[in-house]
């Protein structure tokens, strides 16, 4: 289907002519570009790469099941009730189920102190996070004392509505309370609990979710954690394990569980109920009724049967209650876009998609609640998303700065949840776009490359909706036509990782570089210098070389040229070397420098100069070894990024050379000599293997006495600088290296 095609099928504000060539930072003259060539990031150039080179989402191999819309799942027989919030009925624990849990139940940590506190009091108060089996902890605690005569409170019970007619004699109960509930508890009501529950002669164990903090509650309360979840699956695998299986089995089975492939595929954070289910596999295959593909493939579906869990409460929720639960969902959300984010990021952007949600059901009448200062807590938040806070590098500038940042436990959870919103819930993707292309306007790299990587992924999951809503509206968007060109190619790189479209997307691309609009052919630009371009990089070189020489086509006597087009193509050059594709763009640069064109000479020295710039940590895996392409030696980092692939790589050395020899012979010398002999000596200063790197690499820009004089006086013009003279010890080091050279 044709640009033109897609127009009229989208919606009527969609035939409007694309207002491309009226932005503000489209239709750039030669005359504007007094900075050379600058970079779009700027000083967030590290902070793009770092976070394009850790973000893209995974929906191939295992992962594979996303690509649809995710089912009801059914939980199968009783053993996955277990460790379920939510499920709980007013009823007898059935005999089997209580015999069941009981003869497979892993004792918790301080399991005899929770013993002890219930005979003592009759009563406990078991707090921890929903999943860490709990309520199985509860069942086994009470059968201990009762002996096996065990109930379970209604959902709708709370501690202050339950009377003496609640309790039997020599009974035991379970009472789970919801977040409100629980944070409601006070030591009086546990008090007029724990004499109804001795009155009667019975027990009770009441599951909260509490601060741990609460020193008023320290008589009954006590801080539930998950069984070890090695020792779990091994109990489950013994139990699982018929009396007639062949001797050694459980033990295969048991070193099987411990590969890396199958502690993948359980997760890094599982719940009992889905050790216990990843037990249940592991048994199947060993008695041959399931490959190693199946056991792999179901054990990450367990993420969607949480997924699912998750936003069934949304839909069985009133409007008056809807607040908490919609607060929650949009930051499940938005953790999933800006995982590995500062905690106060993520819900500083969850609380834009709430807006965004409200702003569909409501008009704002004056109904709108207001929101307690403290239900942000992270303390309460995270456990609930299966989330934690973690300390690691977050980049500011070219450093990267130590940072408490929230993420989910497992990452398998990113795709997932965005998935199931997307495609099980119509009514929200409105408001998500809205809130993704809202989030695109954010100048920061950790905002607005995240909503490009989800952008992405819905284009994979549903192209001719995502296109749509999403990719359409980034092309025509007045303002800031760059930036905007590198969301749109960063989320068509992330969709074209999707093997079902990948041909589509590469085709629409080239339709874009032959006949489509200013904005498009930007966009085609950008994209090119991605995986998208990388993975058939003739074929991307190429085209390229078409967008990135506009005046070619453009009409004999033209005022003026439009460098947007060659600023755009020379950056995707230059990012393609910095990604992986050192030798084919290198050899290009060298071809076209010798060219008789002089707009392929602009192009090149285009992408040189974005090269020269940059330092180590704006690559990825840049080096070729013998097992393929890796990264930058961190302590290369702040390296430039030429002289590092030229020290990692000699056999580059020359090439590079080349490159530098012919712009520092242009009439732009003067430009190249100040970043390279500038920022390269200032990148070296403080670092002696640096210095000695560059030192050992300077004379390789010299061929002959024109050169040494060249590169003598420009060192010379450089070290009287007013505003950044270069330093005298690294100008004397190098000069003496130019002086041994000449000689």
């Amino acid at each position: 289907m044709s640009e033109q095609e897609a127009a009229k099928a989208g919606p009527a504000e969609q035939q409007t002519p694309e207002p491309a060539e009226k932005a503000d930072d489209i239709g750039k003259k030669s005359s504007e570009h007094v900075n050379e060539n600058e970079d779009p990031f700027g000083a967030d150039r590290r902070g793009f790469s770092e976070f394009y080179d850790r973000d893209f989402f995974q929906t191939d191999g295992p992962m594979r099941f996303v690509r649809t819309p995710i089912d009801h799942l059914h939980i199968g027989d009783v053993y996955y009730a277990f460790g379920r919030s939510g499920t709980v009925k007013s009823a007898t624990v059935r005999e089997g189920y209580l015999g069941y849990i009981c003869s497979r139940y892993l004792k918790v940590s301080d399991y005899d102190k929770m013993l002890a506190m219930l005979r003592d009091h009759r009563l406990v108060v078991l707090f921890g996070y929903p999943g860490s089996g709990r309520q199985t902890t509860a069942i086994v605690l009470l059968d201990a004392l009762a002996d096996g005569k065990v109930a379970r409170f209604d959902d709708e019970q709370d501690a202050k509505s339950l009377t003496n007619d609640d309790f039997t004699e020599g009974w035991g109960y379970v009472l789970e309370l919801d977040a409100n509930s629980g944070a409601s508890l006070t030591e009086p009501m546990l008090n007029k609990l724990r004499d109804m529950a001795r009155g009667n002669e019975s027990w009770c164990v009441v599951i909260a979710e509490l601060d741990g903090h609460r020193r008023d509650l320290a008589d009954y309360a006590i801080r539930h954690h998950p069984p070890d979840k090695d020792k779990l699956l091994a109990a489950h695998i013994d139990k699982e394990i018929d009396l007639d299986d062949e001797d050694g089995l459980e033990a295969r089975l048991i070193e099987l569980a411990g590969t890396p492939r199958m502690r993948k595929a359980l997760g890094s954070a599982p719940q009992p109920a889905e050790i216990a289910e990843m037990a249940k596999l592991l048994v199947a295959y060993g008695h041959g009724q399931l490959t190693l593909d199946e056991v792999e493939a179901a054990a990450t579906k367990a993420v969607g049967r949480q997924i699912e869990e998750w936003f069934a409460v949304l839909a069985g929720t009133d409007a008056d209650n809807m607040e908490g639960p919609l607060r929650l969902g949009a930051f499940r959300i938005a953790l999933a876009v800006f995982n590995e984010s500062p905690y106060t990021m993520v819900v500083e952007q969850g609380s834009g998609l709430v807006n965004q949600l409200k702003s569909m059901k409501s008009d704002h009448g004056g109904n709108t609640k207001k929101l307690t200062l403290f239900s942000d807590d992270h303390a309460r938040i995270l456990p609930v998303c299966r989330a934690e806070l973690f300390e690691g590098p977050l980049p500011f500038g070219s450093h990267a700065i130590p940072a408490s940042q929230a993420r989910y436990c497992d990452d398998r959870y990113r795709a997932v949840v965005l998935s199931y919103v997307w495609q099980n819930h119509n009514n929200l993707r409105d408001a998500i776009a809205e809130w993704l292309l809202e989030l695109s306007e954010d100048g920061r790299p950790e905002i607005w490359v995240r909503a490009a990587r989800a952008i992405g992924l819905f284009c994979s999951l549903d192209l001719h909706n995502a296109y749509v809503k999403l990719i359409l509206p980034l092309l025509r968007t007045p303002s800031r036509a760059d930036r905007k060109a590198h969301v749109a190619a960063l989320a068509l790189d992330q969709a074209a990782r999707d093997e079902r479209i990948a041909g589509a997307l590469r085709d629409r691309i080239s339709y874009w570089r032959r006949s489509g609009t200013e904005r498009q052919k930007l966009t085609a630009a950008a994209v090119l210098g991605y995986h998208l371009g990388a993975a058939t990089i003739d074929r991307t070189l190429e085209e390229l070389r078409v967008l990135g020489t506009p005046s070619e086509q453009s009409k004999v006597f033209a005022e003026d040229k439009d460098l947007s087009l060659v600023d755009m193509a020379s950056y995707s050059l230059a990012n393609l070397l910095a990604f992986g594709q050192s030798r084919p763009v290198l050899r290009q640069l060298a071809e076209w420098s010798a060219s008789d064109r002089q707009s392929l000479r602009t192009l090149a020295w285009y992408a040189l100069g974005h090269l020269i710039r940059w330092r180590g940590y704006d690559a990825g895996p840049v080096l070729i070894s013998a097992n393929g392409l890796r990264h930058v030696p961190r302590s290369k980092e702040r390296w430039p990024l030429l002289l590092v692939l030229q020290d990692e790589e000699p056999d580059l050395r020359e090439q590079i050379a080349g490159l530098l020899r012919w712009a520092l012979r242009g009439r732009k010398s003067d430009h190249v000599a100040r970043t390279l002999f500038g920022q390269w000596v200032r990148a070296a200063e403080k670092n002696p293997a640096c210095m000695a790197a560059l030192v050992d690499f300077v004379p390789t820009l010299v061929h002959d006495a024109t050169d040494a004089d060249r590169l003598g006086y420009l060192i010379t013009r450089l070290r009287r600088d007013w505003a950044d003279p270069l330093d005298d010890k690294a100008a004397v080091q190098i000069e003496a290296a130019l002086r041994k050279e000449a000689s």
